[in-house]
């Protein structure tokens, strides 16, 4: 794979040019397939850009999964006993973001364009639809962040992309073993001096494959066969289990 990606490489870096275009990036493989020996997986992105890098520049990545809703609870105790409380639905949750940078942190660009391109930590702009206090919210909100961020699927690498010459860049794209199935969004933003300039977005697919696959579409398609398929199946197992243990005393 190594010598293709150089290859696509040395292709954006010759054209890039004709199609007059600032920044044309892309990955190396558009799916991802999961199976029961899958143990994460890497892709490279790569790209080029019209003009040489300067210390005004900036390349950012922004990988993004399938937003969801999430609910959360806070273990609260109330008169010496320990419970939870009522729950905070956020929306509009990422099953998975990563921000990769190529000469550092985001905290030289200016927050409204961190806000406006979700570039950065997302937590403080989920929408939570709850009775409780904003103080309350706001600690689930950060602790949905930091559980997500010890999974792996939250994170933010600093200088992760790195420059063949001063045009042609690359990036490598981690996903752990637990990353959620589904339609990635992948965009990279060319910034000067603050301000996008150009950006382009690219889709991943990550999906089940193999028994799995088959297992979550019949779940899926018929659920009510499959409950009873499972159901069957554990009777059956328990049976035997009960058979061969009679047998061996």
């Amino acid at each position: 794979m190594k010598r293709e990606v150089i290859l696509c490489l040395v292709y954006f870096y010759w054209c890039l040019p004709a199609l007059g275009q600032a920044l044309i990036a892309d990955l190396s493989s558009h799916i991802i397939a999961v199976n029961a020996g899958f143990q994460g997986a890497e892709l490279v992105l790569f790209g080029s850009l019209d003009a040489p890098l300067t210390p005004a520049d900036e390349v950012v990545v922004v990988v993004s999964g399938a937003p969801a809703s999430v609910r959360v609870r806070e273990k609260i105790r109330y008169l010496g006993v320990w419970g939870v409380s009522k729950p905070v639905d956020f929306q509009a949750v990422p099953q998975f973001y990563a921000v990769l940078t190529a000469q550092g942190d985001l905290e030289n660009i200016p927050v409204f364009v961190r806000d406006s391109y979700r570039l950065g930590a997302l937590y403080p702009k989920w929408y939570a639809s709850s009775e409780l206090d904003n103080s309350m919210q706001e600690r689930m909100r950060a602790g949905l962040y930091v559980g997500m961020q010890q999974r792996g699927l939250y994170t933010l690498y600093s200088k992760k992309i790195t420059f063949l010459g001063d045009r042609l860049f690359r990036a490598t794209l981690q996903f752990p073993q637990q990353v959620p199935v589904g339609r990635y969004q992948v965009m990279v933003y060319l910034l000067r001096s603050g301000d996008v300039v150009a950006a382009q977005s690219t889709s991943l697919l990550i999906s089940k494959d193999g028994l799995g696959a088959d297992v979550a579409w019949i779940a899926h398609r018929y659920p009510i066969t499959n409950a009873f398929v499972v159901v069957a199946l554990a009777i059956g197992c328990g049976w035997i289990g009960h058979f061969l243990l009679r047998r061996a005393l």
